[in-house]
């Protein structure tokens, strides 16, 4: 758990226990609006209570980023938000279209495929490519101080390794934009995007197999969103297969309209994945204000107030 987490850990994992007297109380009207958090330093949350009884709740310290939606009511002297629980009855996975392989699938295909040869060509060649020789000044004693040193003429670089020469390192494709179609590479692409906090999230780390109609299977893995795998003229993919270390058993298998070329989409349901940040949270009534009691200090207000 990094740094942030393990602060955000503290400020709001505690309040999922506190789940009093929930089920006693009402939404109070007094209370709708849109309130902001106050007096957490490098922490920005926002708290929205709905005249319906909803509420939206969002938290941000650091590079951690958080939300949860749910229902509030008040209670005695507190306003209790409870947090919507994901729904693991529904597909992990969807699949969300096929769509025709264009200029942009060739373009992010050729940057992967150039970023692999990078990588390769950088661990055959080590730092062969970039060797340095470094001068190091000649120790002298004090009373020689004051003498005049020769410093040693400074060593060759190396010669690199056959292919290892900067020269020699891959260049950058071309933009598929300025090539006629019939030159692209091509094939199939796997996008595997969630939507969290209102952004498109590339998921790494999610196998996908392709199982063709003639009975081929493929397997790949997404990076950043994305997986590829080349064209097998006259077989099309019928099925695609997902599957995630990060959610066990959420195995998720989906037909294919038949495929020899695309992109196909699939949207993951981060609910699924990332709980919310609490089960229950506790506001205390202070005035106007809502003190969030179990984060330790701040208070939740409206700018009017």
């Amino acid at each position: 758990m990094g740094k942030a987490d393990a602060l955000l850990a503290a400020l709001i994992l505690p309040v999922s226990t506190l789940a009093a007297g929930a089920h006693a109380a009402t939404a109070d009207a007094a209370f709708v609006g849109h309130y902001y958090l106050s007096g957490v330093m490098e922490t920005g949350s926002e708290l929205l209570l709905r005249p319906d009884g909803t509420f939206a709740w969002y938290i941000s310290y650091g590079a951690v980023d958080q939300s949860a939606e749910g229902t509030w009511l008040r209670d005695g002297d507190a306003v209790v938000l409870t947090a919507r629980q994901p729904d693991r009855s529904a597909p992990l996975f969807a699949l969300g279209g096929v769509d025709v392989w264009d200029a942009d699938a060739e373009n992010r295909l050729l940057g992967r495929l150039h970023d692999d040869a990078i990588a390769a060509w950088e661990e055959r060649c080590g730092s062969a490519a970039e060797a340095v020789t470094a001068v190091v000044a000649p120790l002298v004693d004090d009373a020689a101080a004051t003498a005049p040193v020769e410093a040693p003429a400074p060593k060759a670089d190396p010669a690199p390794a056959p292919g290892c020469a900067p020269s020699d390192a891959p260049t950058e494709p071309a933009d598929a934009s300025t090539l006629p179609p019939d030159r692209w590479q091509g094939g199939i692409a796997i996008a595997v995007f969630a939507e969290q906090n209102g952004e498109r999230i590339g998921v790494s780390r999610v196998t996908a197999t392709l199982t063709y109609a003639d009975g081929a299977v493929a397997k790949v893995e997404t990076r950043r969103g994305w997986a590829f795998l080349p064209r097998k003229a006259g077989s099309r993919a019928i099925r695609l297969d997902l599957s995630a270390g990060f959610a066990e058993g959420r195995d998720t298998s989906l037909p294919l309209p038949p495929t020899e070329q695309g992109v196909i989409r699939i949207a993951l349901d981060a609910r699924q994945v990332i709980p919310p940040a609490f089960t229950t949270l506790r506001l205390r009534i202070d005035g106007k204000a809502l003190i969030p009691d179990a984060f330790g200090r701040g208070r939740y207000t409206r700018p009017s107030e």
